[in-house]
């Protein structure tokens, strides 16, 4: 797809048409996707270009662990390589639908770091909830938390002192770190 999209670009073709001229180039699997999409659908670039994604299974997380787990190969240049991380990365942004800005990115690494090192339950929790930003992803966290995670002999109900985070994250100034160490 991005080289067709580069191709189209450099012929100047207006992006309104870029689904008439792509469907030529679609045979076997991928015709079958186009030819079952809705009228509306199958005119727009965008939404057969997601459709083909979803049908091979070309998502977030297929293009995050793409970019982690890439290496060079062997008659690769570096700059055929670097391009090709980019590729990686662009579709992988571009698929978890974040503003495309230092903080949208910086957002979607802190989470995706986060989804990394948390029990597996929280994570599948949070990702079944798609939170669009940090300040999302920390209060669902925190009501999955508190409703699981209850001491010994406490009631039900955790006081302010108990919560991770004094106040709900608010996105801009990042909580603070308590200057205790973990252990």
């Amino acid at each position: 797809m991005r080289r067709f999209e580069r191709y189209a670009e450099l012929q100047g073709w207006p992006t309104e048409e870029w689904a008439i001229y792509f469907k030529r180039l679609l045979k076997g699997n991928a015709l079958e996707v186009y030819i079952r999409l809705a009228e509306s659908e199958a005119k727009s670039y965008d939404k057969l270009n997601a459709a083909l994604l979803r049908k091979y299974d070309l998502t977030v997380d297929g293009f995050k662990k793409r970019f982690h787990e890439a290496r060079r190969e062997s008659d690769e240049t570096t700059a055929q390589f670097i391009c090709r991380l980019d590729g990686y990365i662009d579709t992988w942004v571009q698929l978890a639908n974040i503003d495309q800005t230092y903080e949208g990115l910086t957002d979607l690494i802190i989470k995706e770091q986060f989804y990394t090192v948390s029990e597996e339950e929280l994570t599948l929790y949070l990702r079944e909830r798609s939170p669009k930003g940090l300040d999302e992803l920390v209060n669902l966290a925190d009501l999955y938390l508190e409703a699981r995670h209850r001491p010994k002999g406490k009631s039900r109900h955790f006081s302010t002192k108990d919560k991770i985070y004094p106040k709900p994250y608010q996105g801009k100034s990042r909580p603070k770190e308590s200057g205790k160490s973990p252990n």
